[in-house]
């Protein structure tokens, strides 16, 4: 019969054990409510150029524990021998589901190790008097008295698990148990058996895959740009704007809900095309959950969708992103397709070879010989996926041959051209509704639809401002006055990137229970 494994617990500090960061709670105690203030703006700098990633994680922390004179206020607790201040302050901090947890493993007779990117200066009189060992980011120590100097490197990320392993003396015969609450501890929690990711219940709960805070900056640029817009125009309220449009935005929330759902017929089209089959509710819950990170650059979020048809369907991913990709050549070649047939505005840009680039380019493209161009796509995924592409290459060859073909792929443009033009039918209504009856349905797609590629050509994230400018200045070459512009271009765009981003977050919260019960064999 084999031995059980012994249990190691180890524990990240800061906002794990800790409600806070121990190095931010020793800023507060070690100074006075003005100078907090004080040093904290003198640390501001040094604060910019480490979010920028110009200055690294040592240096930074380096310049707050000089500017804070952490050193020298540590170093006077020591020599009068009051460092139990510090120690009760910390432990007047600690989380109550943390403490009891520790007491649970240490009763089990487990190991215990908190392993915190925090510095040593703070938490080693902590673990002293909790009896835990310590493997934490070193500070600089000489006869006695602490120096503002990192030796070493900052431990976070792979650099916990690399100090860890060295501190157990690998190879180690232990069952890891893990408790983190950020990125930092993510490789730490991926090392472990039973990882408790901002949890201490029994239950194992892994690091996500996917976060929401990643669109949070573009959250941020968008109201920032919707701020700029408003202040050039300065009659432009969007709060009195979505008042006064209500019932517009209403029916053209729904005529964008449809949009939507043409949309994802394309996608279920594509997918069966290429021999992936996912029932309906799940493959929609999935596709709309990529739409929580449309506000990337290039949306490239939304190859969310494919990591998720891997993760619950064991749909290879290289296979899904190829159906990603014809999905944004169609959007791409749509709003083409919808341009050339506006003979004023060809003439108006000089952009006359888009009709002969679209029909011709697609015949082409399409018809080319077989063993040339679609050999070609599937070799360049081949390579993408390191050989790895798909369980049968002589399968997925037939399938990109299939998607190519000139009769469905004009049936995937048309699907995809007719819902972008409901999009423009949305942005028509609300015109209509703000009194601005001088450009037709027709030139309202077109202002729509060309301003969205333009900002999807930007590579910016949702096209933020780049779509917003080009749309204001094609709805002002057909007529429409720059107030009308902006104020219709502002709602639009809520109604599309913003509306699309919050159904994607509704729908990425639901959880998949029933598929994680589910063999992935099945499908």
């Amino acid at each position: 019969m084999s031995k059980r494994k012994p249990t190691l617990a180890v524990f990240d500090v800061d906002h794990t054990f800790l409600k806070s960061d121990s190095l931010l709670l020793t800023m507060r105690i070690s100074s006075t409510k003005i100078d907090f203030i004080l040093n904290s703006l003198r640390c501001l700098p040094c604060f910019i150029l480490w979010f920028l990633k110009i200055k690294n994680d040592e240096s930074f922390k380096e310049s707050i524990i000089r500017n804070f004179k952490l050193c020298e206020y540590v170093n006077d607790l020591l020599k009068n021998q009051k460092l139990n201040l510090l120690v009760d302050y910390l432990k007047k901090n600690i989380r109550k589901e943390a403490y009891e947890k520790l007491l649970k493993h240490k009763r089990k007779g487990h190991r215990v190790i908190f392993c915190s990117a925090s510095i040593n200066m703070i938490l080693e009189p902590l673990t002293e008097a909790l009896d835990v060992e310590l493997i934490c980011t070193n500070l600089e120590k000489k006869r006695k008295l602490w120096h503002p100097k990192i030796i070493g490197s900052n431990c976070k990320g792979q650099e916990k698990v690399n100090r860890l392993l060295k501190y157990l003396k690998q190879p180690f015969n232990m069952k890891i148990e893990a408790y983190g609450d950020s990125s930092g501890d993510k490789e730490l929690l991926e090392l472990s058996d039973i990882p408790h990711f901002r949890s201490f219940d029994k239950k194992t709960k892994k690091f996500p895959k996917y976060s929401l805070t990643k669109i949070l900056p573009f959250f941020a640029i968008s109201l920032f740009i919707y701020g700029i817009l408003s202040l050039w125009n300065s009659n432009t309220n969007l709060i009195f704007i979505i008042n006064e449009n209500l019932k517009t935005i209403f029916i053209g929330l729904i005529i964008i809900l449809i949009s939507y759902l043409i949309r994802f017929l394309r996608w279920k089209i594509l997918l069966e095309k290429c021999n992936i089959f996912i029932p309906i509710k799940h493959n929609a819950k999935i596709w709309m959950s990529s739409f929580a990170f449309t506000a990337t650059p290039g949306k490239s979020g939304e190859a969310l969708r494919s990591f998720q048809l891997k993760e619950y369907f064991n749909v290879p991913i290289s296979q899904s992103l190829f159906a990603l990709l014809v999905e944004r050549i169609t959007d791409g070649l749509s709003v083409l397709l919808l341009i050339s047939f506006n003979i004023d505005f060809i003439k108006q840009f000089k952009i006359g070879f888009l009709v002969p680039f679209i029909f011709f380019g697609i015949l082409i493209l399409i018809n080319f010989p077989e063993n040339n161009f679609n050999k070609q796509i599937y070799i360049i995924f081949r390579r993408l996926s390191r050989n790895k592409f798909h369980k049968n290459k002589f399968s997925f060859y037939q399938e990109v041959k299939e998607v190519l073909k000139l009769r469905f792929f004009i049936k995937i443009l048309l699907i995809a051209s007719f819902s972008w033009a409901l999009e423009g039918f949305a942005l028509w209504l609300i015109l209509k509704n703000m009194g601005s009856n001088t450009i037709s349905i027709y030139n309202t797609i077109i202002s729509h639809t060309a301003s969205g590629l333009l900002g999807a050509i930007s590579l910016l994230p949702g096209g933020l401002g780049a779509t917003e400018v080009s749309s204001v200045a094609l709805l002002n070459f057909f007529k429409v006055p720059i107030q009308t512009a902006t104020s219709a271009t502002l709602l639009i765009r809520l109604m599309t990137l913003w509306y699309a981003t919050g159904l994607g977050i509704f729908c990425f919260m639901i959880p998949f229970k029933a598929l994680e019960t589910r063999k992935k064999n099945d499908f």
